[in-house]
């Protein structure tokens, strides 16, 4: 049986999250508010029989989820191929494929429930710039190698895991973005390859959520990860 889904909540979700994106100047595409309707209610129809969240109502969900994952589409370029790493319940490879549907996006997610899920929501939503791998990024570095501009994660690793995990799909030049909380910094002294560019971005959400921190590396176009020398 379904769960009764409060849609007043969440339209009222939606539209909070919508005037958070224009006041913190995150462009949304005209078709995005009714977008995230449909993906919020999927959230909710799901997440009990699949421990997708603990997030428990809309603007939960909207403030907390969608919104934080919104932040990393000002660091997307028109047209570059981005993998989710650990996509999970979509998050941020759902949001940012909504967002900007001029990237192209592969959620990958190595546990058959939670692939079937975003296989679901990718087919509900109609996103064409969007796929799903039921994989492991290890075995998908081994057939997909050098494929992406972008590797981003949420919620997935440390930062060195992230990048033994992520480099082997970048193109030359391509960056991992991390997301992390507030205070990234053990992380950032152990990093690999600390000779790479590296940029920190802070933002605050609201409602007291508290702080994230996006983390930006670059490799430095000649070397990837697993090559011995940066």
């Amino acid at each position: 049986m379904q769960p009764e889904i409060d849609e007043k909540a969440v339209q009222a979700a939606v539209a909070e999250l919508v005037g958070y994106c224009k006041g913190e100047h995150l462009p949304l595409p005209s078709a995005a508010p009714g977008l995230f309707v449909v993906y919020l209610r999927l959230l909710l129809q799901w997440r009990e029989r699949m421990s997708l969240t603990g997030a428990e109502t809309p603007r939960a969900l909207a403030l907390a989820h969608v919104l934080d994952s919104l932040h990393v589409a000002p660091e997307l370029a028109a047209g570059e191929a981005v993998v989710d790493l650990g996509s999970g319940a979509g998050f941020p490879g759902v949001p940012l494929a909504i967002a900007r549907p001029e990237c192209s996006f592969t959620l990958v997610e190595a546990r058959r429930k939670r692939a079937t899920f975003l296989r679901h929501v990718v087919r509900e939503l109609r996103l064409a710039n969007a796929r799903v791998e039921e994989a492991r990024a290890e075995d998908l570095a081994r057939t997909q190698s050098g494929t992406f501009d972008v590797v981003v994660a949420r919620a997935v690793a440390d930062l060195a895991t992230l990048a033994r995990l992520g480099y082997p799909l970048l193109k030359r030049g391509g960056r991992l973005i991390a997301m992390k909380g507030p205070n990234p910094e053990d992380e950032l002294r152990k990093r690999p390859h600390p000779s790479w560019p590296m940029r920190i971005e802070r933002y605050r959400l609201p409602e007291g959520l508290g702080e994230r921190t996006l983390v930006i590396l670059w490799t430095n176009g000649r070397e990837r990860a697993g090559d011995e020398q940066a």
